[in-house]
């Protein structure tokens, strides 16, 4: 797998085969013998290849629970801090990667990275000075959802798998 600043990123590679898919798939067939040997050479329906995305998945719904779990820690503190910010900020970007991948096939991983993107926009934007009251309408949306129970479920199903 190539490498990028000298570790694998597993978000950019699935960014590279989620990009690739789509210029194949959106490219009409009258674009040339080229365009049709790229096309067949990208085997269709093969269980190899979601296999990045479940190492994808797998990795960012473990982060995004010990960031969702650290939260009411962030919250005793009063603020939360640049690198926390950072980490939704990040976290946020690889829900939307996923959602637009073959690993939100699933209903249930998609209805979860829907409400996964919902709380982690709404922690993005809390600020240094973060009142109680935005914690509380986020510690209400992650409970009215169920949503830490339903990523722990996930988390194990993808490690059973």
């Amino acid at each position: 797998m190539p490498e990028y600043n000298g570790r694998n990123d597993a978000v950019v590679q699935v960014a590279i085969v989620h990009a690739a898919e789509n210029t194949v798939a959106q490219t009409p067939a009258s674009s040339g013998p080229a365009i049709e040997t790229v096309a067949s050479a990208i085997p269709r329906n093969d269980p190899g290849l979601d296999r990045p995305y479940e190492v994808e998945a797998s990795q960012y719904l473990g982060q995004t629970a010990a960031l969702l779990i650290s939260l009411p820690t962030e919250a005793k503190s009063g603020h939360t801090d640049q690198q926390f910010a950072n980490r939704a900020t990040d976290l946020l970007a690889r829900t939307r990667l996923l959602m637009d991948s073959p690993a939100a096939n699933e209903p249930a991983m998609r209805d979860l990275l829907e409400d996964l993107e919902l709380v982690l926009a709404q922690v993005v934007r809390l600020r240094s000075n973060a009142s109680r009251t935005d914690l509380d309408i986020i510690n209400r949306a992650l409970e009215q959802r169920d949503v830490i129970p339903r990523l722990r479920t996930a988390v194990a199903d993808i490690s059973a798998n």
